[in-house]
């Protein structure tokens, strides 16, 4: 029998041998197809054991060709649907990749627009648009600078009954910093000014920055995601954003900025689950 699909860590080998994990594996079996445990086996129990090593292989195989397209991918001009131009790139962001041998894991580029105030008005809009459409309450969840529009555009008056915030910012100063130095490969110091100067070259358009009295009127039920290894959303911003929300704090162990769900996707949809079941149970009795 075949055991259950697993998940791969990106980067599974060095980047100058994306593929040596995937060969490793394939000369192990050769090498046990040699030994005396496999002239031991029968033939059903020999077609099992090929039929789990090939999966196994051409996962590794997958995830080397990711890596190898990770480690290759070069920053380009992007224009989104709406001819907007998104400046800020962002490496490193890491995502699950279901394939038919198992889970693997993806390192790209993310590309957004600028300082969060645009990305506010675009939650609300499509807040507002699935208000209209459909019955019951919305819940809404904002992962990295969508949890800060999401936030910024409820704060305005657009109604949610709960919202998961995953890795997210509280100043968009500190998002158009690190997404000029993320793009540039210069440190984050020399971008101070970048926040003061933004209104210059963006329409007149303003970083978004929340603050404690901003958030003095939040009452919706609120369950923040922080990864202890975020390096782009240190954890105390998530206990901060978790104090100011009133809201209950996850603090994922060894987990990347936005990683919790590409490290345990099951684990991320219990918890998230959980918590809406409780913001469920709460509203139910107050009805």
């Amino acid at each position: 029998m075949t055991k259950p699909a697993e998940t791969l860590p990106a980067a599974t080998v060095a980047a100058e041998d994306p593929f040596g994990a995937a060969r490793a594996k394939f000369e192990a079996e050769i090498a046990f197809l040699e030994s005396e445990d496999a002239a031991n086996l029968d033939h059903a129990a020999l077609e099992d054991r090929l039929i789990e090593s090939n999966r196994r292989v051409y996962l590794l195989l997958c995830q080397g060709y990711f890596d190898q397209r990770a480690a290759r991918e070069q920053r380009v001009t992007v224009v989104d649907a709406e001819g907007v131009d998104r400046p800020y790139c962002e490496p490193g962001h890491r995502r699950r990749l279901m394939v038919i041998f198992g889970d693997a894991t993806v390192d790209r580029f993310a590309y957004r627009r600028q300082g969060g105030e645009l990305e506010a008005e675009e939650v609300r809009e499509a807040i507002t648009w699935l208000g209209r459409r459909t019955e019951g309450a919305l819940a809404v969840i904002g992962v990295s600078e969508g949890a800060m529009a999401t936030l910024a555009a409820a704060r305005s008056g657009v109604p949610i009954a709960a919202f998961v915030a995953d890795s997210g910012f509280l100043d968009g100063r500190a998002v158009l910093a690190r997404g000029f130095s993320s793009s540039l490969h210069l440190p984050r110091f020399l971008f101070r000014l970048v926040p003061q100067l933004f209104p210059l070259w963006s329409g007149g358009h303003r970083p978004l920055n929340l603050s404690a009295e901003d958030l003095q009127s939040w009452h919706t039920p609120t369950l923040v995601i922080q990864g202890e290894n975020d390096r782009v959303v240190p954890p105390a911003v998530g206990r901060r954003l978790a104090e100011l929300t009133k809201g209950q704090l996850w603090t994922v162990a060894d987990a990347s900025h936005a990683g919790a769900l590409g490290q345990d996707a099951d684990r991320y949809a219990s918890r998230v689950i959980e918590f809406l079941a409780g913001v469920s149970a709460v509203t139910e009795l107050r009805d």
